[in-house]
């Protein structure tokens, strides 16, 4: 998947979900965290250093950062911060445990070849 599909992905995956199960304020943080996790991610990838856990984790941890700065922006205060070591600690094993299992799909799914 390129970098266009990822964007439109992630977009209409929190916007639709935000509209069907939460409230405008929520797709916000989403949003928010979804694109900075995306970029973050994509940069990671591009360079070719990085495994898919790691990866992964960096967008768990950035997807976090993203809600809390509009959090911060939202509420108008840094106190929101306070949360930080809370949701680093969340991004790290949420992004561990997606990382693996992404890994494990794409070792698994690696030699399948699609019929057309």
């Amino acid at each position: 998947m390129g970098w266009k599909e990822a964007f439109l992905l992630s977009v209409a995956r929190v916007v639709l979900g935000g509209f069907i199960f939460s409230n405008l304020f929520s797709i916000l943080y989403s949003l928010a965290g979804g694109i900075l996790s995306l970029i973050v991610m994509g940069i990671l990838k591009k360079t070719g250093k990085f495994t898919v856990v790691g990866v992964s984790v960096c967008g768990g941890v950035f997807h976090n950062v993203g809600q809390l700065a509009v959090a911060m922006a939202v509420v108008q205060t840094y106190e929101v911060g306070y949360y930080f070591p809370v949701l680093l600690i969340a991004g790290l094993l949420t992004g561990m445990l997606i990382g693996m299992i992404s890994a494990e799909v794409l070792k698994r799914t690696k030699n399948l070849r699609l019929k057309e």
